[in-house]
C-alpha cells in the first residue's frame, strides 16, 4: 500500500471544501485507498491551525470538538512516526 505525508494545509483545505482535491486525499485514507503517516507534531499543528481564532472567523461552524472528530478517523487508521528519527549512523571507514 502506498504511504503519503500530508501537512496541515490538507487538512484545513479538506475542512473547507469537502469537494476538493484534499478531501479527496483524506477520503483515499479513509477508505484504505493509502496508508496515512503522521507525526504528534503534525497532529498538534493541524489541531492549532484548525481551532485558531483566524480560522473560527473563517469558518464559525467549526468548533474544537468538531476539529477534534474531524482528525480522529484519519488519525485512528494512521502510522505514526517519530517527529525526529534518530540520526544516522556513521560507518567506520
Amino acid at each position: 500500500m502506498t504511504r503519503v505525508v500530508f501537512d496541515c494545509m490538507v487538512f484545513l483545505q479538506a475542512a473547507a471544501r469537502s469537494s476538493g482535491p484534499a478531501a479527496a486525499c483524506l477520503q483515499a485514507v479513509r477508505e484504505g485507498k493509502v496508508e496515512l503517516v503522521i507525526s504528534s507534531e503534525i497532529i498538534a499543528e493541524i489541531r492549532d491551525v484548525l481551532t485558531r481564532p483566524r480560522t473560527a472567523r473563517k469558518f464559525p461552524t467549526f468548533s474544537v470538538e468538531a476539529a477534534d472528530l474531524y482528525v480522529s478517523y484519519p488519525m485512528a487508521k494512521a502510522r505514526g512516526f517519530p517527529a525526529h528519527p534518530a540520526p544516522l549512523a556513521r560507518g567506520s571507514s
